[in-house]
């Protein structure tokens, strides 16, 4: 932080100080409030006027926005329960002198330890200015060829995969722009790769691409995403559990500088949801909220499989990309935000497909982890070093010559794709 916006911000913390201790000696002795209720509504009083003046004083600490309030509330929420279980604790030592001197110097203790507490907020949680992104390819980008690209992830999914990309291929194929299907086969064990060969025939619209070993959904989606050449990248999950017709809702917002994202929680016309058991949807709901709080994201759905990203900005984005598993779209939404391109929800039909392999508990601590992961990243500015880095550029390229590998996947459906 500049020192000049630091010194300002001291200035407007000694002074909400000042006027803190007073509304508490206030409530006290004239309107006969408790100590601790005194010391919650000067904190509250306090936050929203430092707030207000670092908003318009010191303007650059805080960047503006919906999400950003809601993070102060958030932020302020535990700082008063802080500030008051602090003062009750403070209370209970006999160390102070008759009151009013006493309780007014255990809240000035108090003060100066929330004044910390929201510095660090204010810095480090509600995110500066600092810490956006200047945001740039890893990789000089591939002229786009074809307009969509479909990519799907896929991990022993020999009996649902091909059903999916004959419903993709039926659908595309009666669009009048150009189109390609990227199959990631992550490692799969089921024998999906020699299954595919003998479903489809050769055709430039659809290619398979295999790690040797499983990564994980992130590490597919990427390898896709870099290896695409449409001016907009699709990816949705090998399931169909939300249907690629739901294309047809985003077809008409596509723009160079947007990211569409499906949202089965942002309610919509002709939208269907097949429910899932209660307790996922209250695994979902509760991670969605850690997950605002966490990455500043005013976005109710994160981890729908259904996305659209431009060219140029999925190549710049997934670039970066670290984590592997399932918390890659935290991650990526993340650092879309942190650099200032749009996001916006549409709302998506979804069915819950039979068959997952997600677990919901153990699924749920990783992804935490990797939430862990992303907010470290960010305050220690590790995407801003990694654009320079040239691992990373290493990386990306290695991840685009598995494009030159002999095509194994086979376009129009020849048999059965059932799976069974």
């Amino acid at each position: 932080m500049p020192s000049r916006f630091l010194r300002t911000y001291l200035l407007v913390g000694i002074g909400v100080t000042v006027v803190d201790l007073i509304v508490v000696w206030l409530g006290v002795e004239f309107a006969g409030f408790s100590i601790l209720l005194a010391t919650g509504i000067a904190y509250l009083l306090a936050s929203v006027g430092k707030r207000w003046l670092n908003h318009t004083w010191v303007r650059d600490l805080t960047p503006s926005g919906k999400y950003q309030a809601r993070n102060f509330w958030q932020t302020t929420g535990v700082g008063l329960a802080v500030s008051v279980a602090i003062m009750w604790g403070l209370l209970q030592m006999n160390v102070w002198p008759a009151a009013p001197v006493g309780y007014l110097l255990a809240k000035l203790t108090v003060s100066l330890l929330i004044f910390i507490y929201g510095f660090l907020a204010n810095q480090f949680w509600r995110l500066s200015s600092e810490f956006l992104l200047d945001l740039h390819p890893s990789l000089p980008a591939t002229s786009p060829g074809k307009f969509l690209s479909v990519v799907i992830p896929a991990y022993n999914e020999r009996k649902r995969l091909p059903a999916t990309l004959k419903m993709v291929m039926d659908y595309l194929s009666k669009k009048s722009f150009e189109w390609e299907i990227i199959a990631v086969d992550d490692g799969s064990k089921d024998g999906m790769r020699s299954y595919m060969a003998s479903l489809f025939s050769p055709s430039e619209n659809l290619r398979l691409i295999r790690n040797e070993k499983n990564h994980g959904k992130g590490h597919a989606v990427k390898t896709g995403v870099i290896n695409a050449s449409g001016s907009y990248i699709l990816f949705l999950d090998a399931d169909n559990s939300t249907p690629v017709t739901e294309f047809d809702k985003f077809e008409p917002l596509l723009s160079p500088d947007r990211i569409l994202i499906g949202s089965r929680y942002k309610r919509g016309t002709n939208q269907q949801i097949k429910k899932q058991p209660w307790y996922r949807i209250l695994i979902s709901r509760l991670g969605n909220t850690v997950i605002r709080m966490f990455l500043l994201l005013d976005i109710h759905d994160t981890q729908c499989g259904f996305k659209v990203f431009p060219h140029d900005k999925a190549q710049a984005i997934f670039g970066l990309q670290r984590i592997e598993k399932f918390g890659f779209d935290m991650e990526v939404l993340a650092l879309a935000a942190l650099s200032g391109i749009e996001i916006q929800e549409v709302p998506v039909s979804w069915f819950d497909a039979a068959g997952s392999r997600l677990r919901p508990f153990r699924d749920s601590l990783v992804t935490f982890r990797d939430l862990i992961r992303i907010k470290i990243n960010i305050l220690t500015k590790y995407y801003h070093w990694r654009t320079t880095r040239l691992d990373s550029l290493r990386q990306t390229r290695a991840l685009r010559r598995k494009a030159d590998l002999p095509s194994e996947a086979k376009a129009s459906v020849k048999a059965d794709s059932s799976g069974n």
